[in-house]
C-alpha cells in the first residue's frame, strides 16, 4: 500500500478528530463534559493518528515511519505508545474506537508517569511525548477541525473543548499555541457567520429588488447591503468581559504598567515577597495580568526560560484551597487524583496509579513542578472573593498562608481596593502588602486614545475622527481632575457596542451615539434586551439575575458566580450575547459589576431583594458551618429560622455545589424538627396517661 502524501495524511488525521468530536457530542458528551485537560489532550491525540493503524501496521519504526507523513518528525515515544496498543490489540476486532479508546488511555498513562518522574530524571520521555504531541496536532490543525465540528455537533461540547485547550495552553510549554489557535478558530467561525449572514442579506436584497421592479416601488435607503466583510468582522474589543491572554494582540495603553509588573515578578522570582495590584473595581486589574503580564512573561520579557513557565490562573470560589491545589497538581503530579476522574478510567481503560502520597502544601506542589522543569506562574484574579465567596474565617486565613509560602511558585493577586481592610487583617497578607503592592490607576488620555485607535487599526476598522474626542469628553477623561477609574467598563461596553452598529470598515460617532453613550450604553443594552422579552421571561430574567447576585457582610451587593447547568440559559441568552453575562464551562456569572450600578432597573431589583440575598448568604454560611462542624444536630436550624430558611430556598432556582449542600442542611434540619414534634408528641401522651391513671 503506497504511502499517503503528507497533505492527504493531514486530512485523515482532521478526518480521525471530526468522527470523535461527533461521537464525543451525541454518545459521551456528559462524560467527555466532566473529562481533565490531559484526558481530552490524549483522546484528541489518539483521533488524529487512529487512521494511520488502519495500515495493519504493528512495529515502532513502522509506525514512526508513519506518523513522519503527519507530522514531520521523527516520532519515537508516540510511536512506541501505538505498538503498545497494537500489542494490547493483537486478535481482536480493533474498531477505529476500540483502537482511539485503547490509545487515548495508553498516553494518558504515558504522559501521567513521565509528567510525575520529571523532576527525578529530567532525561525522562515526559517532555518529548509533549513536543511530538504538540508538533503534529498543529501540524494537522487538530484544534481548529475539532472546534469547527464541534459547532456544527453541539455547541456545549465546543465550549467544554475551548476551556480544556485553554487550560493546556496555560498549563503546558509545548502547547501554548494552542492559546493563538483557539482564538483564531472561534475568530473564524464569526467570520464565516458574518460572511453567511451577509450572503443571506444580499439574496434577500436581490429578491426585494426583482419585487421592487416589479411593483415599481423604490428600495429604501437603510436597506441597503453592508460593505463586504472585512478584517473587523472580529471584534478588537471585549466589552465588560475582561482581556484574556490571546487577546494581547488587542490590549493597548498599559506599557508602562505592564513593564512594572515584569520587573516585580523578576524580583520575586530572585526571592522577593508576592506581588498584590489593586486598584478601583473596573480599573483594569484582571486585564492587566491576564493580557499584559503573561503574555509579556511568555513573550521572553524575563528570559528564555521564564517564557516556558506554566500559568495557573484562578479565583478563590468558595473553596479556595482545594480549587487551588487541584490546579497545581495538573502540573506537578499529572498521575494523582486530580488527573483524571473514575468515569475516565473506566472509559479509558489502564491509567496510571494514584500518586501515594499527596502534597500537603501549594510550596510543594510548586515544588515538584519546579524540579520538573514547570516553574508555576500563580495569578489569583478577583481575590476578593475570598471574602464574599468563601464564609470561613479559618480558610480564608489558610489560603493567604499557602499563597504567600507557594514558593518557588510565583505569585500575583489582584484584588479590588475597596477589600484592602480585609486583606491587611490577615497577617501573611498584611507583610507582604507592608512589603508593597502596586496600585492601578487610571488611564491618560492618550493611553485612553490609543485603548479606541490601536486595536480597531488591527483588527482592519477605522475610527471616524471625531470619535476619540467624543469617548473621552464623556468619559470625563479631558477634564482637568480626570475621570474615575471605575468607569473604565463602560467605555470598554460603549466601544464593544459602537462595534456592534459599525458601518462597513468603519467605527462612526453615530453609531457611537446610538449605543447611548459612555454613561448610558449598557443601560441601553440591558433594558432593551429585558423590553423585547415576553412578560413571563422577564420575571424569570429577574429571578435569573438576582441568582447571580450575593450581599457582603455590611451588604454591599456584589457577583456571584452560578452554576451553568443551574441557570434559566434562555433567558440569559441575549444577555451573554451581549457580552452582559459570562459564561464558562460549568460557570455562569455577570460580567462586571459595573452592571449592578449602571443598569437602573437591575439596581432596583437589587434592592428589594436586599434582606433575600442576606438571608441567602446567612442560610450558605450556616449550612458550611454545620458541614465543617462533621453535620453537628446542635447547629441545624430549628422554628422560625427554619421556616424562614426553608422559604428561601423554595424561591431560589439555581441550585449548584453550594446550593446542593444549602438543601442537605435544610432537609436535615426539617428531618429533626418533625423528629423533635413525635418525640414531644409521645411525651404528651405519656404524661396524660400518666395522669389519667392517677384519677
Amino acid at each position: 500500500m503506497p504511502e499517503p502524501d503528507p497533505e492527504t495524511a493531514a486530512e485523515q488525521a482532521r478526518a480521525g478528530v471530526r468522527v470523535w468530536v461527533r461521537g464525543a457530542g451525541h454518545r459521551t458528551g456528559t462524560r467527555i463534559r466532566t473529562a481533565s485537560p490531559y484526558a481530552i489532550l490524549a483522546l484528541l491525540t489518539a483521533s488524529a493518528v487512529t487512521p494511520i493503524a488502519g495500515a495493519g501496521l504493528g512495529t515502532p519504526a513502522e509506525f514512526a515511519t508513519a506518523l513522519d507523513q503527519l507530522g514531520g518528525i521523527g516520532s519515537n515515544v508516540l510511536a512506541d505508545a501505538m505498538a503498545d496498543t497494537a500489542k494490547k490489540l493483537k486478535g481482536q476486532n480493533d474498531s477505529e474506537e476500540q483502537w482511539r479508546g485503547t490509545l487515548a488511555a495508553e498516553l494518558l498513562t504515558r504522559l501521567a508517569t513521565a509528567d510525575k518522574n520529571a523532576g527525578e530524571n529530567p532525561g525522562n520521555n515526559g517532555r518529548a511525548l509533549h513536543e511530538e504531541i504538540s508538533q503534529i496536532l498543529r501540524q494537522v490543525d487538530a484544534i481548529s477541525a475539532a472546534i469547527s465540528e464541534s459547532e456544527l455537533t453541539d455547541v456545549e461540547l465546543r465550549h467544554v473543548l475551548e476551556a480544556a485547550f485553554h487550560e493546556l495552553g496555560l498549563g503546558v510549554h509545548e502547547l501554548r499555541w494552542m492559546l493563538a489557535d483557539v482564538r483564531k478558530s472561534v475568530d473564524g467561525l464569526r467570520r464565516q457567520l458574518a460572511t453567511q449572514s451577509l450572503r443571506l442579506h444580499r439574496e434577500l436584497a436581490e429578491v426585494r429588488r426583482h419585487l421592487i421592479a416589479i411593483t415599481r416601488e423604490q428600495l429604501p435607503t437603510e436597506d441597503s447591503p453592508p460593505a463586504d466583510v472585512p478584517g473587523g468582522a472580529v471584534p478588537p474589543y471585549p466589552g465588560l468581559v475582561h482581556f484574556q491572554p490571546e487577546d494581547a494582540p488587542w490590549f493597548r495603553g498599559r506599557e508602562p504598567e505592564v513593564a512594572e509588573l515584569l520587573g516585580r515578578l523578576a524580583e520575586q522570582a530572585a526571592g522577593g515577597p508576592p506581588l498584590v495590584v489593586t486598584g478601583a473595581s473596573g480599573a483594569g486589574k484582571s486585564s492587566l495580568v491576564r493580557a499584559g503580564l503573561l503574555p509579556g512573561l511568555a513573550s521572553g520579557a524575563l528570559g528564555a526560560q521564564a517564557a516556558a513557565w506554566p500559568w495557573v490562573l484562578t479565583s478563590p470560589g468558595v473553596r479556595p484551597i482545594a480549587h487551588l491545589r487541584e490546579r497545581l497538581r495538573f502540573l506537578a503530579a499529572p498521575a494523582s487524583k486530580g488527573i483524571a476522574t473514575p468515569d475516565e478510567r473506566a472509559s479509558l481503560g489502564q491509567l496510571a496509579a494514584d500518586a501515594a502520597n499527596e502534597p500537603a502544601s501549594l510550596g510543594e506542589l510548586a515544588a515538584g513542578a519546579t524540579a520538573a522543569g514547570r516553574r508555576p506562574v500563580i495569578v489569583v484574579d478577583q481575590f476578593e472573593e475570598l471574602f464574599t465567596h468563601c464564609p470561613d474565617p479559618a480558610e480564608r486565613l489558610a489560603y493567604a498562608t499557602e499563597l504567600v509560602t507557594a514558593a518557588p511558585a510565583l505569585v500575583v493577586i489582584a484584588v479590588r481596593s475597596d477589600f484592602y481592610a480585609a486583606c491587611v487583617e490577615l497577617p501573611p497578607l498584611a507583610k507582604v502588602l507592608a512589603a508593597g503592592h502596586m496600585v492601578l490607576g487610571p488611564l491618560n488620555a492618550e493611553a485612553i486614545r490609543r485603548a479606541v485607535i490601536e486595536p480597531a487599526e488591527q483588527s482592519g476598522l477605522g475610527v471616524e475622527p471625531g470619535l476619540p474626542d467624543l469617548l473621552l469628553r464623556d468619559l470625563g477623561a479631558d477634564r482637568h481632575n480626570g475621570y474615575d477609574p471605575g468607569d473604565l467598563p463602560l467605555l470598554a461596553h460603549a466601544l464593544r457596542a459602537t462595534w456592534d452598529r459599525r458601518e462597513g470598515i468603519r467605527l462612526t460617532v453615530s453609531a457611537y451615539q446610538e449605543t447611548g453613550g459612555v454613561r448610558h450604553a449598557i443601560a441601553e443594552t440591558a433594558e432593551r434586551i429585558y423590553l423585547e422579552l415576553p412578560p413571563d421571561d422577564r420575571d424569570r430574567l429577574r429571578e435569573a439575575l438576582l441568582a447571580l447576585v450575593t450581599v457582603t457582610a455590611n451588604g454591599t451587593a456584589v457577583r456571584r458566580r452560578g452554576e451553568r447547568a443551574a441557570a434559566d440559559s434562555r433567558v440569559l441568552r441575549r444577555l451573554v450575547k451581549a457580552r452582559l453575562v459570562t459564561v464558562g464551562a460549568d460557570t455562569v456569572e455577570i460580567s462586571h459589576e459595573a452592571l449592578l450600578s449602571s443598569w437602573p432597573r437591575l439596581a432596583r431589583w437589587v434592592s428589594e431583594a436586599g434582606e433575600d440575598l442576606l438571608l441567602r448568604r446567612r442560610i450558605t454560611e450556616a449550612a458550611q458551618d454545620w458541614a465543617r462542624s462533621g453535620r453537628d444536630p446542635d447547629l441545624l436550624p430549628r422554628r422560625s429560622r427554619l421556616l424562614a430558611a426553608r422559604e428561601r430556598a423554595d424561591r431560589d432556582q439555581s441550585p449548584g455545589e453550594t446550593d446542593a449542600l444549602v438543601s442537605e442542611y435544610l432537609t436535615a434540619g426539617w428531618a429533626a424538627a418533625e423528629q423533635e414534634e413525635s418525640d414531644r408528641r409521645r411525651l404528651t401522651s405519656r404524661l396524660r396517661r400518666l395522669v389519667a391513671g392517677q384519677e
